[in-house]
C-alpha cells in the first residue's frame, strides 16, 4: 500500500472540517487558517500511541462449550464448523489478517487453548492449535477441526472463569496466538448458561443445569468480570464479545425447581442463559447477543462479522481534554515519518462516549506496517 499520502495535514483537515461544519458534540470547533501553526486554545500536546489494537488485525477466539452433561452440544460444534468458513473467508478477502483458535468452557483443563482435534472425518493429521489467515494456507480447516471438541468436558460450562484464567491469570498461555496490536473478538457458543463459582456445591444427582440455577447468588459477578475484561484493551474496541446461547427467561428458580429449555431444533435444546446474555451487553456496541435456538449459525456470524469482526477504524483517545481537532496526526513507519490525512486516514468526531476528552478514528487503510501514531493537539 503507497503510505505517502499527497498535501498537507492542515490542507486535509481544513477541508474536510469545513464540509463537516460545527456539530453539537464538538462546541470547540472553529476552523482558522492558522492551523496547524498555533493552538487557538489551551496548551499543546503531543500524544504517542505505540502498543495499540489495530483495525486490520484481528484475534478470533472461539470458546465453546464441550459439556459432557449436554449430550447436543457435539451436534451444536458441528453446525458451527460447518457454518464457519464463508465467514472466515469473507474476512480474509477484506483485508483483515485473522488469527484463529478455540478454547473449551472447562474451567478443569490448564488455561489457554484446547488440544487440535485430529480425531473427526477430514481432521487426521491436525497438530496446530492456531490458525493464521495469512501464513497457513489450511487455516480454514485448521479451524473446521478445531471447534469440533466433542462432549466430555466439564459438567458445568463455566466460559467466565476460562477467559479470565486464560486472559488475565495467565496472560502466557496464550502465547502464540495473541497479538498485542491486535483486536480480541471472542466468540462463544453454548446451550446452557455460565456457571463460574468459586464455591460450588455440585451433587451429582441433581442436574446441572438445575444445580447452577438454584445457586445464582454463589456466581461470579458478570460486571466485574466485564469490566476486568475490557481493561486489557488499550483502545475501546480492542476488545468484542458475541454469544450464541440460549434466550434468557425472567424466571427465578427456586430449589428443587427444573430449568426447563426455551427452545428445541434439529441441533438439539437450549436453556435459559441470563448470564450469558449479560455478559454480552456489558460490551455495549462492542457486544452482541443471539438465539442458538436456530437450525445452523450462518446468519449470526455474518452479524458478528459485519458488526465486530470487519470494523474499519480504532478510537485513539486523548488523555487531556481537545479543545479542538488535531494540529497534526503523524504516522511513524519504522525510521519514515508521514503525516496521516484527515478523513481518509483519520477522523475527528469530537468528544465521545468512547472518548470522553476528545480522539481521533484512525482508519483501516492508514494502519497497515504502522509502529506508532503521534497526535499533536491543544489540551484545555
Amino acid at each position: 500500500m503507497d503510505r505517502r499520502w499527497k498535501g498537507s495535514i492542515a490542507g486535509w483537515a481544513v477541508a474536510g472540517l469545513l464540509a463537516m461544519g460545527c456539530t453539537e458534540p464538538n462546541p470547540a470547533y472553529s476552523p482558522g487558517a492558522e492551523l496547524p501553526e498555533e493552538c487557538r486554545a489551551g496548551q499543546e500536546q503531543i500524544e504517542a500511541f505505540e502498543v495499540f489494537e489495530r483495525p486490520d488485525k484481528v484475534d478470533l477466539w472461539f470458546v465453546i462449550s464441550d459439556s459432557e452433561a449436554m449430550s447436543d452440544v457435539v451436534d451444536y460444534q458441528r453446525a458451527l464448523a460447518e457454518a464457519v468458513e464463508p465467514f472466515l473467508l469473507h474476512a480474509a478477502d477484506e483485508g483483515f489478517h485473522l488469527r484463529v483458535a478455540v478454547s473449551t468452557m472447562d474451567a478443569t483443563e490448564e488455561p489457554g487453548l484446547a488440544a487440535p482435534v485430529d480425531d473427526v472425518a477430514g481432521c487426521e493429521g491436525n497438530d496446530r492449535q492456531v490458525a493464521d489467515s495469512v501464513e497457513d494456507d489450511d487455516w480454514v480447516d485448521v479451524v473446521r477441526c478445531n471447534l469440533q471438541q466433542g462432549g466430555l468436558g466439564e459438567r458445568r460450562a463455566r466460559a467466565l472463569d476460562v477467559i479470565h484464567s486464560s486472559l488475565i491469570d495467565e496472560p502466557d498461555s496464550l502465547t502464540g496466538f495473541r497479538r498485542d496490536d491486535a483486536r480480541l473478538a471472542v466468540v462463544m457458543l453454548s446451550n446452557q448458561d455460565d456457571c463460574s463459582a468459586p464455591d460450588f456445591d455440585d451433587d451429582a444427582d441433581e442436574p446441572i443445569r438445575d444445580l447452577c440455577a438454584w445457586q445464582s447468588e454463589a456466581m461470579r459477578d458478570v460486571g466485574d468480570w466485564a469490566e476486568a475484561i475490557q481493561q486489557v484493551a488499550v483502545v475501546p474496541e480492542g476488545i468484542s464479545l458475541a454469544v450464541m446461547a440460549g434466550p434468557p427467561t425472567e424466571v427465578v428458580y427456586e430449589q428443587g425447581e427444573s430449568v426447563l429449555a426455551v427452545c428445541s431444533s434439529t441441533l438439539g435444546s437450549s436453556y435459559p442463559s441470563p448470564r450469558l446474555y449479560d455478559a454480552a451487553k456489558r460490551f455495549g456496541d462492542q457486544g452482541l447477543f443471539a438465539s442458538s435456538c436456530v437450525f445452523g449459525f450462518s446468519n449470526h456470524l455474518d452479524e458478528i462479522a459485519d458488526r465486530l469482526v470487519l470494523q474499519d477504524s480504532v478510537s485513539l483517545c486523548a488523555t487531556r481534554e481537545m479543545a479542538h481537532e488535531p494540529l497534526e496526526v503523524v504516522g511513524v513507519y519504522g525510521e519514515e515519518r508521514e503525516p496521516i490525512p484527515f478523513g481518509p486516514g483519520f477522523v475527528f468526531p469530537g468528544p465521545t462516549e468512547k472518548c470522553s476528552l476528545g480522539g481521533i478514528e484512525l482508519r483501516r487503510q492508514a494502519a497497515a506496517s504502522l509502529q506508532r501514531v503521534e497526535m499533536t493537539y491543544c489540551a484545555r
